[in-house]
């Protein structure tokens, strides 16, 4: 019987594989034993990150297409099927970053992050959930980002971010009892992205507060194991040295009791609230 940390066995669907966070993923899944298929828009550098899970002696196929495209996502999920006939962990990672002030939003900028960030994550999904329910079983693991509680000249990319959570708490009550999980991690690492940030905001060459990918890619694999078949619904953060599970967006209770509604009690009530917090 396999140990409930290894991934021996598993066939798992990584978008975005070919660098970054989930390129060290899918690395670091194989080298537990799973067989992963790596998908990219770049086939040169899908391929790189096969040769090196080949180097370290692990099975994985590259697979190259765009996850905005619903046919292409569901050609991305089959394809996993045919090498293995199973597919028991889907890890959405792939995304777009786009950054600057509300004011200076392309619409085109905001069409392509909510093409990969939003639908892609959606559509292979909804391509993955049937194979996982005719199983009983599976993980889906979304990757989502801190910037989805606001953050300066990040509100587009932050709003296909906050989507992605909410996605990943509503999949996970919809499959609920199936034997179907669904979680996501919200990592602060060391990426392209960061570095683009950092561009944008002309801070190169300073201190990065930012994590390992590898961290990122640990945490993916626990979820992706039998070891979290009790981990449902969740976002675990990981930055600052921490391991912290994000709070589910609701009211904050006990609210104040309005008799008689208008402009002034609203306004009361509000400033009363606010500074009780």
């Amino acid at each position: 019987m396999n140990s409930p940390y290894s991934l021996a066995g598993k066939a798992i669907v990584i978008t975005g594989a070919g660098r970054g966070i989930g390129a060290v993923v899918a690395q670091t899944a194989a080298g537990l034993g799973a067989f992963v298929v790596v998908n990219d828009l770049d086939a040169d550098v899908a391929n790189e990150t096969v040769a090196r899970i080949e180097r370290i002696g692990g099975s994985a196929i590259a697979h190259c297409g765009d996850i905005s495209d619903p046919d292409y996502c569901g050609t991305l999920i089959e394809a996993c099927m045919a090498e293995r006939g199973q597919i028991d962990a889907l890890v959405n990672n792939a995304g777009l970053f786009r950054m600057g002030p509300a004011w200076d939003l392309k619409s085109a900028d905001l069409q392509a992050m909510l093409s990969v960030n939003v639908l892609g994550t959606a559509n292979c999904a909804m391509h993955a959930i049937p194979r996982m329910r005719a199983a009983r079983g599976g993980s889906i693991i979304n990757v989502t980002s801190g910037a989805a509680s606001g953050i300066a000249e990040m509100s587009a990319y932050g709003a296909t971010k906050g989507a992605v959570s909410s996605m990943t708490y509503g999949w996970a009550l919809d499959l609920a009892g199936s034997g179907v999980r669904v979680n996501a991690v919200s990592p602060n690492a060391t990426t392209r992205m960061v570095a683009a940030m950092q561009e944008f905001k002309g801070t190169e060459g300073e201190p990065r507060p930012f994590q390992d990918p590898q961290h990122t890619a640990e945490t993916v694999c626990f979820l992706a194991s039998d070891r979290s078949a009790h981990v449902n619904g969740q976002i675990i953060r990981i930055a600052s040295g921490q391991l912290s599970l994000v709070a589910q967006p609701k009211p904050i209770l006990p609210g104040v009791s309005v008799a008689d509604w208008s402009i002034d009690t609203v306004a009361q009530a509000v400033q009363e609230l606010i500074a009780g917090q």
